[in-house]
Parts: structure tokens; C-alpha cells; sequence
């Protein structure tokens, strides 16, 4: 918990950014041959200020309620954009096929959440 709290916060709350530190310090650790040293805190979805260990990108840890329905519209409208990406007429077919992946794990996510 942060130092300035008086009273301990049992919850498991969802980051405000839907992004997976894991993922993305696996990939920065491949690229760099080295692995990068991610923030000890980071903003959740119901607008506090938590370190990284009480968050979790499953929705099936999150406990806290307000990060929950955030986290649930936040992946609703990133699977938004990406289907609107997929519908553009440049795009490959594999990026097409790629794009409507992540979509639905987008929308997988937020039925969890929801």
C-alpha cells in the first residue's frame, strides 16, 4: 500500500491504460536484451494512485467495482477501434484477420468484466 494511506486498501483494482506491463516488458526484455524497470505505481480505473502488484489485467482478480465497469468501456471502445480499423480498405488481410483478434479479446475481456 502507499506510505500516506491510513487505512490498507484490500482491493485488486484494474489500470487506467488497458495495457499489459507483462507483455509489454517481455517484449521491451527480447528488444533490448534487458529488462526495463516499469513504475512502482500506476493510475487505476477508478482514479487512484496503486502500486502495480495490487492491479491485475485478469478480470477475474479485480475487485474493485468502479475499476471493474471502467475497465469493462474501456475494452468495449478499444474493441470499437479496432474493428473500425479492420473495416479500412488499405489493410492487408492478415492485419484484417489480426485486428479482429485483438477485438474480441477486447470484447471477451469486458463480458468478464461485466
Amino acid at each position: 500500500m502507499l506510505e500516506d494511506e491510513p487505512f490498507p486498501d484490500p482491493h485488486v483494482h484494474a489500470q487506467i491504460i488497458v495495457m499489459d506491463w507483462g507483455r509489454i516488458r517481455a517484449v521491451m526484455t527480447r528488444a533490448l536484451g534487458r529488462a526495463p524497470i516499469l513504475p512502482a505505481t500506476v493510475e487505476t480505473a477508478c482514479r487512484q494512485r496503486r502500486p502495480v502488484a495490487m492491479t491485475s489485467v485478469l478480470p477475474e482478480r479485480v475487485t474493485c467495482l468502479p475499476c471493474r465497469e471502467a475497465a469493462r468501456a474501456a475494452h468495449l471502445r478499444a474493441a470499437e477501434a479496432l474493428e473500425d480499423l479492420a473495416t479500412l480498405p488499405t489493410a492487408s488481410s492478415e492485419h484484417i484477420q489480426e485486428t479482429q483478434r485483438r477485438a474480441l479479446e477486447h470484447r471477451d475481456l469486458a463480458h468478464r468484466l461485466g
